[in-house]
């Protein structure tokens, strides 16, 4: 689970430098967002 969502059916995987958020319903799963945890300036 992640601190930026209050629902508790997102939940977060991290893979190598990024981030992936995800619903899971009873059928299926639903990916959100996949963020880049790239920091500092380009």
């Amino acid at each position: 689970m992640i601190p930026e969502a209050e629902a508790l059916e997102i939940r977060m995987l991290i893979e190598g430098a990024y981030r992936i958020l995800y619903a899971i319903g009873a059928a299926h799963i639903e990916v959100l967002a996949v963020l880049h945890g790239r920091r500092g300036s380009m």
